[in-house]
């Protein structure tokens, strides 16, 4: 899956909004200089505002059979409600430099998250007893490119990103007086430098080195 942005400077400013069942987006193209622009978006739940029949349908197949729903195994009277909250955005910036018709330089950023938060209330020895349980999950990735355009045979490229990803959730059992704790984080680094030659007017040499660390704990 190849998946990119537009790659080339705007000089006109346009713009685009939308709502859905789910979530509201913008997207901004901004010309901030002569052969720069930035490009700017972004999108995020509405559920905490209203909660949709499109909103409730995912949900409910997303969080089937897990603590979230209801469990259950509980007495019918001993629990007496769970409220949840979920809700996700994301932004993405560009920033687009021609710094001259053969030098091209990109900077991107992107930062996504996603959280629930779930509150159970229920009876326990005669005693009401509440804890709010949740995950949060993040991502935070930055990026710098820069592509030469050497001559009518030689293009190169170099570019170096960091992404780290976290986790961090906290889950109540009521029944059973426990909690689990999880913490997870991956840290990617990487370079990458590559080179494509034409051989011929048919023929094509595509060369470059990779180097990437991921840490995980």
């Amino acid at each position: 899956i190849d998946i990119r942005t537009i790659n080339h400077t705007e000089e006109a400013f346009s713009g685009s909004a939308g709502i859905n069942m789910i979530n509201a987006d913008l997207m901004l193209n901004i010309p901030m200089a002569r052969n720069i622009s930035l490009q700017l978006s972004g999108r995020r739940s509405i559920s905490d505002i209203v909660q949709t029949p499109t909103y409730t349908e995912y949900y409910n197949r997303a969080f089937r059979n897990t603590a979230v729903t209801a469990d259950a195994t509980a007495p019918v009277d001993s629990l007496v409600e769970s409220e949840e909250v979920f809700n996700f955005y994301d932004v993405t910036a560009k920033l687009l430099i021609d710094i001259t018709p053969k030098d091209k330089l990109r900077l991107s950023f992107i930062d996504i998250h996603n959280e629930i938060n779930y509150e159970e209330n229920e009876i326990i020895n005669n005693e009401l007893e509440s804890k709010t349980s949740g995950l949060e999950q993040g991502t935070v990735s930055g990026g710098i490119s820069y592509q030469r355009l050497w001559n009518d045979k030689l293009q190169t490229n170099a570019q170096i990103y960091l992404s780290s990803y976290s986790l961090d959730a906290i889950n109540f059992d009521l029944r059973n007086d426990q909690r689990l704790i999880q913490e997870n984080s991956v840290l990617d680094l990487g370079i990458k430098l590559d080179a494509r030659i034409a051989l011929s007017s048919t023929l094509d040499l595509f060369t470059g080195y990779q180097f990437f660390e991921i840490g995980i704990s």
